[in-house]
């Protein structure tokens, strides 16, 4: 392992984690250090600590941050606030009890590209391709989102009422939320780009294969089985990974995604009232909330739905060597490799609780219409009915 010129050694890839393990998450060394990571777990603490004194300030300062003037108002204040804290403080938590299959992802990692590099594929010029594009996302995706929500402070920072501080308050654990995101985002980019070198490999031996002049050789044979062989190996650990990714981050997934989901039902009904009931004497501001959101959500389960897309194309590359011009001796090997293929079920999930792909998205936005009506009916009663002031 310490030979590995592994991703985790590229000079992009280990400032990306240190920016990740600054903000409290990924607390884990490679290789390990024990000081190391006391030093970055008690950054972690100091997260908890913040967000623990964030709500804490809130809930005290009640008059001043929310808005009191009907009970369903507070209600949906009180949830912009106490959801997103109460997730960055999970993702922190998990982030401490998970650390050890970080490790384990990693080691896993750092075992495929050895066994790739070591029958003679290249990966660098891959990886490195590959941390120029996550970087730029990240800084694209993360910036633009942080932007708006400074745009929003600054929108509305004259006014005297408490949304200046809401909005103040909830930046840091929207903040976290969102890098949770992007961070589950580099492992499954990475886990996409391992499969598509993959795929690549599987081609040129499949061209081999279906050569009938060049298989006939006993070498070409011979590097065809060991290659085949290697890829086999890789396909196995990266099936692992997939594992230890849903174990490391099911439930943060499942409890962001959900935060995300709440949130943006919130903004959108904040949207309606500063529209149709104009009680916002910001309405641009109040339409950018949900974009923050939006700008990290969508792109994250595009990255998660197309990571697994090369599967597909890997088991028709395999039954096609299984199939044709394939010598008779490798068949055996083949066709448990195919086998293997058919059974294994690569997924991203949130603990069991959904699979993130673009179904996800349609489930989403379907109950986020039902919801949405039951507020604005709720809302339209207490306005129109009750003659509640706005």
């Amino acid at each position: 392992m310490e030979k590995s010129e592994s991703i985790v050694k590229l000079r992009v890839a280990r400032r990306l984690l240190a920016f990740f393990q600054l903000n409290g998450m990924l607390l884990i060394t490679h290789p390990r250090r024990v000081m190391l990571e006391k030093v970055l777990m008690g950054l972690g603490a100091f997260y908890m600590g913040f967000l623990i004194l964030s709500i804490s300030t809130a809930m005290y300062f009640l008059k001043l941050i929310f808005d009191m003037r009907n009970s369903l108002g507070l209600f949906m204040d009180v949830i912009q606030l106490a959801i997103p804290v109460s997730t960055h403080f999970f993702i922190l938590t998990q982030s401490f009890t998970r650390r050890e299959f970080h490790r384990k992802i990693w080691e896993m990692f750092d075992g495929v590209e050895m066994s790739l590099r070591g029958n003679g594929i290249v990966t660098a010029w891959n990886l490195r391709n590959f941390l120029v594009r996550y970087a730029t996302k990240f800084i694209l995706l993360v910036g633009t989102a942080c932007g708006i929500e400074v745009f929003i402070i600054v929108i509305i920072f004259p006014s005297t009422n408490g949304w200046k501080w809401h909005r103040m308050l909830a930046f840091t654990p929207f903040l976290g939320n969102r890098l949770c995101l992007m961070m589950l985002m580099f492992y499954t980019e990475l886990y996409r780009e391992f499969l598509q070198i993959i795929v690549q490999e599987l081609k040129k031996a499949a061209d081999l294969a279906h050569d009938e002049g060049a298989i006939e050789k006993p070498l070409n044979q011979f590097v065809l089985y060991q290659k085949c062989k290697c890829l086999r190996r890789s396909f196995n650990m990266l099936w692992l990974i997939n594992k230890y990714i849903n174990k490391s981050f099911g439930l943060s997934i499942f409890f962001n995604i959900t935060m995300n989901f709440i949130i943006l039902i919130v903004d959108y009904y904040w949207n309606f009232k500063a529209f149709f009931l104009n009680s916002s004497a910001n309405p641009l501001a109040s339409i950018l909330c949900s974009f923050p959101l939006i700008v990290c959500l969508i792109p994250f389960i595009q990255s998660c739905h197309s990571s697994f897309r090369p599967i597909p194309q890997i088991k028709h590359l395999i039954s096609g060597l299984h199939l044709r011009g394939t010598p008779k001796h490798f068949g055996r090997f083949f066709k448990q490799f195919s086998l293997q293929m058919l059974q294994l079920n690569s997924h991203l999930d949130a603990s069991g609780f959904f699979t993130i792909n673009y179904e996800l998205l349609h489930s989403l936005a379907g109950a986020m219409s039902i919801y949405l009506v039951i507020f604005i009916q709720f809302e339209l009663a207490d306005h129109y009915v009750y003659n509640v002031a706005m």
